[in-house]
């Protein structure tokens, strides 16, 4: 007698679980995307101020570029339904957007902070 061969149904699985993550990911996209725009406008607020216009307009910009490019690649992955062949593609995609996001948030502790102003920098 042959035993079962589960090895198919549990590549079957591991495929399912993977592409929820992903859907998981994309869905909430939207939100993250939200926050961080509240959160950058609320910190440009306060920083505005106490410094020079053009860091707070630099971070700003760099701030939307990155945000963009994030909402384009949501509505890529909306607009091409990827299978099972595309994870990798698509969740390297994601990691780089928000690993960008992160850069630009990095960013602001350099541009945003004002050097003698303690207050504005625990902001």
């Amino acid at each position: 007698m042959q035993a079962p061969d589960n090895t198919s149904a549990a590549v079957q699985e591991a495929a399912a679980i993977r592409a929820e993550q992903m859907r998981l990911l994309y869905t909430e996209t939207p939100a993250a995307i939200a926050a961080n725009i509240g959160i950058a406008a609320i910190l440009a607020t306060m920083q505005w101020r106490v410094l020079d216009a053009s860091p707070v307009i630099g971070w700003l910009v760099l701030m939307a570029l990155v945000l963009g490019a994030r909402a384009l690649l949501l509505f890529a992955y909306r607009r091409s339904a990827p299978g099972d062949a595309d994870f990798d593609l698509w969740l390297q995609r994601f990691r780089a957007s928000v690993a960008a996001t992160g850069v630009v948030w990095g960013l602001a502790s350099f541009l945003l902070f004002p050097a003698h102003d303690v207050p504005h920098q625990a902001f």
